[in-house]
């Protein structure tokens, strides 16, 4: 007689209800490139339910509060065709955003029965599986209308308190003017030069000293025609340098020495603990 573990037929057991409640998506991963004018954008995760048994969504979440997020039905069964649909709130976001959006659902019949008493379909009330989970992704690369290099602009403390220049460039078919630039330190004096009317400036930031470590912020005022880039945030800080004791720099190798590098194993070669592959 062949004897078969009692984990492994549970093991079985439970792949096999989980493998009858199945969504399939058309895709898994959104991209969007939403235009300049664009102040929120809108798209669908479509799917087909395979399974057996009907199921019932629990939740659809995202983990942004700029997306929300909902099915198009909160039950489906076999050969459902069904859709999750999500508008992202673009609001003072810029460049490339990925975020999670997921739906969780339970088979019918999988409640929880009171303790020692079967479930509605005859489960064991110990083994009734937890909701399933499918994670989704949405990837939006949204334009930068106010383009700022460097957002964060850094002195060590104790160095020489140098000034530093920060770019400001305007990537709008109209022209964008910044119409002021205001330092939430008042010892870090903000001078603003315009390189040409409309497309490009210069802001240059010059501390009075570099004693203490602190945080600061730049708030950038412009006219753009586009109420959510009116408003533009930079930031500056002042933090402990690195020390030379804790990362010696290397030796110079003497002109026409050959520099050391490490020395990798050929392929297929077991490198790993105990000579096994990793």
């Amino acid at each position: 007689m062949i004897r078969i573990p009692l984990c492994g037929l549970l093991l079985v057991a439970l792949t096999a209800s989980w493998a009858s409640a199945e969504l399939v998506f058309e895709k898994e991963v959104i991209q969007l490139k939403p235009t300049v004018a664009d102040e929120s954008v809108t798209a669908k995760f479509k799917f087909t339910y395979t399974g057996d048994r009907p199921i019932k969504v629990e939740e659809v979440d995202a983990n942004c509060g700029c997306i929300s997020a909902e099915s198009d039905k909160k039950r489906y069964i076999k050969g459902d065709k069904g859709e999750i649909s999500f508008v992202f709130e673009l609001e003072s976001k810029e460049g490339k955003q990925s975020n999670r959006v997921w739906i969780s659902y339970t088979e019918e019949g999988q409640k929880k029965a009171p303790a020692g008493e079967p479930g509605p379909s005859g489960e064991d009330p110990n083994k009734v599986s937890a909701p399933k989970v499918k994670n989704l992704r949405v990837e939006i690369d949204i334009p930068i209308v106010v383009q700022i290099e460097p957002k964060m602009t850094t002195w060590f403390v104790g160095a020489e308190p140098e000034p530093r220049q920060v770019k400001i460039t305007m990537n709008y078919p109209d022209p964008v003017h910044l119409k002021g630039v205001k330092s939430s330190r008042s010892d870090v004096k903000v001078e603003t030069k315009e390189i040409r009317a409309g497309e490009s400036y210069l802001i240059t930031l010059t501390p009075e000293s570099t004693a203490k470590k602190k945080l600061g912020m730049l708030t950038l005022e412009t006219d753009c025609a586009l109420s959510r880039h009116r408003k533009k945030l930079a930031f500056f800080r002042f933090v402990a340098g690195p020390d030379p004791s804790q990362s010696p720099s290397p030796p110079e190798k003497a002109a026409g020495e050959t520099p050391e590098f490490p020395i990798i194993p050929p392929v297929g070669t077991p490198s790993g603990p105990g000579g096994k592959r990793e």
